[in-house]
């Protein structure tokens, strides 16, 4: 098992989409009181060569507002679903659904962005294989070399959502509320090469992107 602590967000984000030697991310006065990791983030993500969209967005400092002693920070893509830091203790991250109380994260907001920066990985990888409906039976060889990173669960987008790393690939396994036994996993790498031992499994008609 992985310890979250011991993935850096700057050295997993340069090395799956490539750093800038320079282009420092300029920070509005507005936005001067946020959170170090968040500002962290920004720095960070403006050194990225190629930082594709995934199914989440951070917004711009100047859109962060406190209300109610919270800051809504990130939302996914439909808006309906959102993350707020707080504004006394910048550490605590809250999520919930719109119309929903909060409920407050098991992560710190430093923490919280890492596992942010794996998941949005997956959908802005250059490569990635997807399938809805994988038997459980099949999930050993395709997370074969791969290792559980120790997250806590989100509830979004769907609970008992498990992340896995390897060699330059990251895997998500999301359980399938169809059929039992059935798992939703996505597999993506910067580099293909990474992902052709996956066509080897003759009972996953895998859908590739990129």
């Amino acid at each position: 098992m992985i310890d979250p602590s011991t993935i850096r967000m700057d050295e997993f984000l340069f090395g799956w989409y490539g750093a800038r030697n320079s282009r420092h991310f300029f920070m509005p006065a507005v936005g001067r009181w946020l959170p170090d990791p968040l500002k962290h983030w920004y720095e960070v993500s403006a050194r990225l060569v190629e930082h594709r969209g995934g199914v989440k967005h951070v917004l711009l400092p100047e859109e962060i507002q406190a209300v109610d002693g919270k800051a809504i920070f990130l939302i996914d893509a439909t808006g309906d679903w959102r993350w707020s830091f707080d504004v006394e203790k910048p550490s605590v991250v809250y999520d919930g659904e719109c119309c929903e109380e909060w409920r407050q994260s098991e992560e710190s907001l430093a923490q919280f962005l890492t596992h942010h920066s794996v998941q949005e990985a997956i959908y802005g990888a250059r490569r990635l294989y997807r399938h809805p409906h994988v038997h459980k039976d099949l999930l050993p060889g395709v997370l074969a070399g791969l290792e559980q990173v120790d997250f806590p669960r989100w509830r979004w987008s769907a609970e008992g959502c498990r992340y896995f790393m390897g060699d330059r690939i990251v895997a998500e396994i999301v359980p399938d509320f169809g059929p039992p036994d059935y798992y939703q996993v996505n597999v993506a790498s910067p580099e293909r090469r990474r992902l052709v031992y996956l066509n080897r499994f003759d009972g996953i008609d895998w859908r590739k992107v990129g």
